[in-house]
This record gives structure tokens, C-alpha cells and sequence, in this order.
């Protein structure tokens, strides 16, 4: 083998190495975890939430005003 390939190849390894660890630590972390899901799903769960409610205040708001300015026509 030529000294380009073997880089290669172990660039190869070393990514293969480094996404199982990343497979079996994120298995370790929902398996630990009270809610059996990780820290980062969690905090986007709420982030998520959080643009729900704010998207529902705005549709409410429009529709009120909408409603307010249907109203000043008649």
C-alpha cells in the first residue's frame, strides 16, 4: 500500500471509531436519564413549546385585531 491509502484508511477508522462512541454514549445518556431522553432533546421539547405558545400569541392577536378592524367597517 501505498502511504496515501493508509492515511486514508486510517482517517477512515478513526471516523468510524469516533461515530460508535458517539452511538453508545448517547445510548448511555437515555439510558440513565430519568426521562429516557437526552438533556438535548429535553431542552427542545421546550424550546419547541415555547415557539408553539408564542405562534399561538400572535395568531390570537391577528384574529383579534382582524376581527376588531371588521368591526370599525360596519
Amino acid at each position: 500500500m501505498d502511504p496515501g491509502s493508509i492515511i486514508g484508511l486510517v482517517g477512515n477508522v478513526v471516523q468510524v471509531l469516533t461515530y460508535g462512541y458517539k452511538i453508545v454514549s448517547g445510548a448511555r445518556e437515555i439510558y440513565k436519564s430519568d426521562l429516557g431522553t437526552t438533556d438535548d432533546i429535553t431542552r427542545m421539547k421546550v424550546i419547541v413549546e415555547d415557539i408553539r405558545r408564542s405562534v399561538k400569541s400572535i395568531d390570537l392577536d391577528r384574529v383579534s385585531g382582524d376581527l376588531s378592524q371588521d368591526a370599525a367597517h360596519l
